[in-house]
């Protein structure tokens, strides 16, 4: 399992260089990446999120929202 997790977390460093940006990240190895370089499209995320689903009850975590339940990173949408 740690291979597969690695493996992703290369990859997804590698696009990010390159611009590419996830659109259905897993919470615990894309989106801590990809959020903390693309800070302004986390921010908007979590705007939508809380027009469509105010209470977080559908898919909790999935787009790491709230973002301490997948990582102890700085939250990008604070900064």
């Amino acid at each position: 399992m740690d291979r597969i997790r690695n493996f992703n977390l290369e990859t997804t460093r590698s696009f990010l260089k390159k611009g590419w940006i996830n659109y259905r990240p897993d919470p615990f190895v894309h989106a801590p990446e990809t959020f903390s370089q693309a800070k302004e499209y986390y921010k908007m995320l979590v705007k939508f999120r809380k027009v469509l689903d105010p209470n977080l009850i559908l898919h909790p975590g999935r787009l790491a929202i709230p973002w301490d339940s997948v990582s102890d990173l700085p939250d990008p949408s604070k900064e």
